[in-house]
């Protein structure tokens, strides 16, 4: 059951700030902020910063209410090492709409393009042990439907004690804008 065959493609990978060690400064956070195109996206990332408090948030310190209007864009995810996966827990309803199927319950390697689900392994050290935001910017073209780009924005969450075990992740159509030739 996989979304895409070879329709799949990205235009940018961004690995943010490591909120690992010392925390990072203003900077490097504006930095990485400056490249969310959604208003979505900015508003998950601020929600997400100010829940940080002196490490990346715990799952439970997310509240649904407090989140509401992103809820539709949202997906919840649980790290399951020894498949080098990711469990999905929670899609919103627009990630569903977007994929042409709901991922909850699926392990990504069964339901997303073979480029996504092999880029989540090459940044997974980056995600889960540095604890750095993860921005993607692609195009996928669900069950032959026409080509959408597609902001996504990952960020680390704790279940319990220190390590990054799960994710939080935004999903939103953009534009593409190519310059001129």
């Amino acid at each position: 059951m996989v979304v895409s065959d070879n329709t799949a493609s990205f235009y940018e990978r961004i690995v943010g700030p490591s909120f690992a060690q010392d925390w990072p400064n203003p900077a490097q956070i504006n930095d990485f902020k400056h490249h969310l195109r959604s208003d979505h996206s900015r508003q998950l990332f601020a929600y997400w910063l100010m829940k940080c408090s002196g490490d990346i948030p715990r799952r439970a310190d997310l509240s649904p209410h407090e989140m509401k209007g992103l809820l539709p864009r949202l997906s919840i995810w649980e790290h399951v090492p020894q498949a080098d996966a990711v469990h999905v827990r929670l899609a919103g309803t627009y990630v569903v709409e977007t994929l042409a199927q709901d991922p909850s319950g699926h392990l990504n390697s069964d339901i997303l393009p073979p480029e996504w689900v092999e880029a989540m392994r090459l940044y997974g050290a980056d995600f889960y042990q540095g604890k750095a935001p993860l921005y993607f910017l692609s195009s996928l073209a669900p069950y032959g439907r026409r080509h959408v780009h597609i902001e996504f924005l990952s960020l680390p969450l704790r279940r319990e004690g220190t390590k990054a075990t799960m994710g939080i992740g935004i999903m939103d159509r953009v534009e593409i804008y190519k310059a001129a030739s």
